[in-house]
């Protein structure tokens, strides 16, 4: 029996943020299913040390799995493009609920 760790990147970064005393781990499962009846399965494992999170995503279908990391760096990226969108869609209903306003005013 081969007694060898897993040398992948996604293996080894699991293995060495779960190992991290101050690890919290968050998993869901996805299940979706096309018009045809084609499913996928994702499952998103989001691992949060210091305050930074990197995500371990899984994709399992009929034609196989694949497997990749989020490092820390991208899931800010997207963190603070979300933000920013929320942030431009709250402004522009804001400013949609100010111009009805001033219009029913009139």
């Amino acid at each position: 029996m081969d007694d060898t760790l897993p040398t992948d990147d996604y293996s080894k970064t699991l293995r060495s943020l779960v190992a991290h005393p101050g690890a919290v781990e968050r998993a869901s499962t996805i299940e979706l299913t096309d018009f045809y009846g084609n499913q996928e399965t994702w499952v998103v494992k989001t691992v949060r040390v210091d305050g930074r999170d990197t995500v371990f995503l899984q994709r399992i279908n009929a034609g196989g799995g694949s497997r990749w990391v989020l490092p820390a760096e991208i899931t800010d990226a997207i963190s603070r493009q979300r933000d920013s969108a929320v942030s431009t869609i709250r402004k522009r209903a804001a400013r949609a609920g100010a111009a009805t306003r001033r219009a029913a005013k009139k």
